[in-house]
């Protein structure tokens, strides 16, 4: 039987935040797909057409509970060729990370007092 090797993956440096509800993303205006998690930093996405590493898109998309829209550039960080990818943001202003960490915090308040 032979070893199979899978390439080593980077620690991550911030936590990601998976989402409890279905969040759809429209990439450049041909592909789209749905959002896996995310962070202030980028998204994990399932795309329905697959992108390549390094491969510049354009992302909107609206996160719910509280309603936050976001609309940036992204670069592509890793991909498969199912459409699982990785997109940090590039042009993300500070503001909008800012929003994007207090909606996290939201959820996170939310789901610990769903369980309380």
């Amino acid at each position: 039987m032979e070893a199979v090797s899978f390439p080593v993956r980077q620690a991550r440096s911030h936590y990601r935040h998976e989402l409890r509800t279905l969040t759809y993303v429209t990439l450049d205006d041909a592909n789209g797909g749905i959002i896996r998690n995310l962070n202030h930093e980028g998204v994990a996405v399932q795309a329905v057409a697959a992108v390549r590493p390094h491969e510049r898109v354009r992302l909107r998309f609206e996160l719910r509970f509280p309603r936050l829209r976001v609309e940036t550039v992204g670069q592509v960080s890793w991909a498969t060729p199912s459409g699982q990818c990785g997109i940090r943001f590039m042009d993300l202003s500070a503001r909008t990370r800012q929003q994007i960490n207090e909606w996290i915090f939201s959820n996170l308040l939310d789901a610990v007092a769903r369980e309380a």
